[in-house]
């Protein structure tokens, strides 16, 4: 009786493993994953049904800055208070900071050619915890600084900073700088505590200006001095709005209640510089990985408002008089996205109260700011405000690690930014033709990496195509094999449990595989594991069956159009699951006199058309 009571125990104990290793292993854990990702698996700070593990922690940061910006020399000094908290399990013996300024450095190496080189970061002594450390004692690299502890930073514990330092800006290089004498959108430019997390510890790339960012979470009270005469725009809410002028906080005001674009700064307005910015400007920022601000002493400016479940809105642009043309509808075109993607698709509020959109550099994003370039094209430009404004979801909502992973920001805000400029109304097929012919550089070749690859081993002639091509069609067949209401569901719940949490490919992987309860190895594997390309053909039509065949690799949605004799057509749509077993997919035809058979592939282009059509 024991001995059978024993057997039973042993059986059931047997189950509940199997039963929880099945749970917690989705089929698409078969794909190939390196040994640091899983790593963070085994400890249990990410689980494979895609959602933060039960011990999955962040070390965050307080700053507290005091900035004075002159204008005239483009010189800012500045000097931050930071409480770094240490949530991990990790003693942690060095600090890194991130000096991206340094890019600029004389003799320091970077992705692209540069006519201004500056001195970099000029980096003063700091204080940890009462103790002094000399810049001497600092291990440098390229863009980073390596700060030895005397004291070390046990778990879950915290240390209190204190840096100073002074960086000259230059005109504007892409990301940062001076759009005119007077004018200028600064970031990048405080000397910022790198992320350590349960994947890779420290975060120490170093910035090429190629690479993008990725930033521990954080707080800000920020104090930036200016000269009177200069309005500030930043990330964050304004602390003193006495700093403007009564005509200026009362058509703010107007424009805080109106779902119309409102004027706060025309070529019309006359104001005193003196009664603009008598004291320094504070602003107050929670939960963003980062922080920016601009200013400008005669730059336009336009608002309006956005009332959503749990927040109202202000959405700002600014712009010099000469770009009126170019920047006019940039405000209704930032609300009317904010109002779809927050109440529509995928249906997920817009995080922060507050937008600015503030002209000059190439297109980029920060928290609550963007610096955005003007094309002279009214559908490209709008692709611009529109693309940089959804970043705010995408990295910085979800703080995903776009040094490594830029895929994940990129490819699903250029996804986004399709869909939003189609619901808007804008001429699609002119918009994707334009956009190719920018991005799709590097990968008609052996450029076309698998998605898994960091974005770190990308070049500068690939790392668009790789970034937002190809990771936007690999959005679309997901789409379409989901089906959009899934789909649409599937992001916004993603979006809610990861929000803050730095979720990486494997995450998003594992939790659309268990969400939709479907085995997409096939998928995964296609486009994350194994070089590919959308190419399909027919191959040939015998007997009343076409056979199609897929040269490029990659599982992709397509229609077969058929034309029978008299002219008329018929379509049969299929899903990217055609693709499951094999290359090769056969289509019985119902139509008994095809004159003309057509693969068409409508959600992602197809690399070769020359090989699409069959006539009889």
């Amino acid at each position: 009786m024991k001995k059978s009571l024993l057997s039973v125990l042993s059986f059931l104990l047997l189950m509940v493993v199997v039963f929880r290793l099945n749970a917690q292993t989705p089929s698409s854990s078969k794909i190939y994953m390196p040994l640091d990702i899983r790593q963070a698996y085994e400890k249990g700070t990410r689980n494979y049904n895609g959602t933060p593990g039960a011990t999955l922690w962040q070390n965050t940061c307080k700053y507290q800055i005091q900035v004075a910006m002159n204008p005239e020399t483009r010189e800012l000094n500045g000097k931050e208070w930071i409480v770094y908290s240490n949530n991990s399990p990790d003693t942690i013996k060095a600090i890194y900071f991130n000096t991206y300024l340094d890019v600029y450095k004389k003799g320091n190496p970077r992705a692209s050619q540069i006519d201004q080189e500056t001195d970099g970061v000029k980096l003063g002594s700091m204080v940890i915890d009462g103790d002094t450390v000399i810049a001497k004692d600092f291990a440098f690299g390229i863009t980073y600084r390596k700060v030895s502890l005397k004291k070390y930073l046990n778990p879950r514990s915290v240390c209190k900073l204190e840096v100073k330092w002074a960086v000259k800006f230059n005109e504007i290089v892409g990301r940062e700088g001076f759009v005119d004498n007077t004018s200028a959108f600064i970031a990048l430019w405080y000397p910022k505590i790198a992320v350590y997390d349960d994947l890779f510890s420290w975060n120490r790339n170093n910035y090429t200006t190629k690479d993008e960012f990725y930033s521990p979470l954080s707080t800000y009270d920020i104090s930036i001095s200016l000269p009177k005469g200069f309005m500030v725009w930043a990330t964050g809410t304004l602390q003193n709005p006495e700093n403007y002028p009564d005509l200026i906080n009362e058509r703010i005001k107007k424009a805080s209640s109106s779902s119309k674009t409102e004027v706060i700064v025309d070529s019309l307005t006359v104001l005193n510089p003196n009664e603009i910015g008598k004291e320094p400007w504070r602003f107050h920022a929670d939960s963003v990985p980062d922080f920016a601000f601009a200013f400008s002493n005669h730059f336009l400016w336009d608002a309006t408002s956005i009332t959503l479940k749990t927040k109202k809105v202000l959405i700002s642009t600014v712009y010099p008089k000469e770009q009126l043309p170019y920047f006019k509808d940039a405000t209704k075109e930032a609300r009317n996205t904010i109002e779809i993607y927050s109440n529509e698709d995928p249906g997920i509020e817009f995080p922060y109260n507050r937008f600015t959109t503030f002209y000059g550099g190439m297109g980029m994003e920060y928290p609550m700011m963007a610096f955005d370039c003007v094309l002279q094209d009214s559908a490209i430009d709008a692709y611009v405000i529109i693309h940089e404004m959804l970043h705010t979801y995408v990295p910085f909502y979800l703080r995903t690690n776009e040094t490594k992973f830029a895929w994940m920001d990129e490819g699903l805000t250029h996804f986004y930014t399709m869909k939003m400029l189609k619901k808007q109304n804008y001429d699609m097929d002119y918009l994707k033709k334009t956009l190719a012919e920018i991005f799709y550089s590097g990968i008609d070749g052996i450029g076309n990496l698998p998605l898994i690859t960091p974005t770190t081993y990308t070049g500068t002639d690939n790392w668009l195509g790789m970034g937002y091509i190809k990771p936007e069609q690999m959005f679309a067949s997901l789409e379409d094999q989901l089906g959009p209401g899934i789909w649409q569901k599937c992001v916004k719940a993603f979006v809610q449990t990861w929000k803050y949490k730095s979720p990486m490919p494997y995450d998003f992987i594992f939790f659309v595989e268990n969400y939709t309860k479907e085995d997409l190895f096939w998928f995964w594997d296609a486009w994350f594991m194994h070089y590919g390309y959308p190419d399909l053909s027919i191959q040939k039509v015998v007997k009343g069956v076409v056979c199609i065949e897929n040269k490029g690799g990659l599982p992709i949605p397509f229609k077969l159009v058929i034309t029978d004799e008299k002219g008329r057509q018929t379509e049969m749509p299929y899903h990217a699951d055609s693709w499951i077993k094999g290359r090769l997919f056969e289509i019985k035809l119902t139509t008994q006199k095809p004159s003309r058979i057509e693969v068409k592939c409508e959600l992602v282009d197809d690399y070769n058309l020359k090989d699409n059509a069959w006539k009889n």
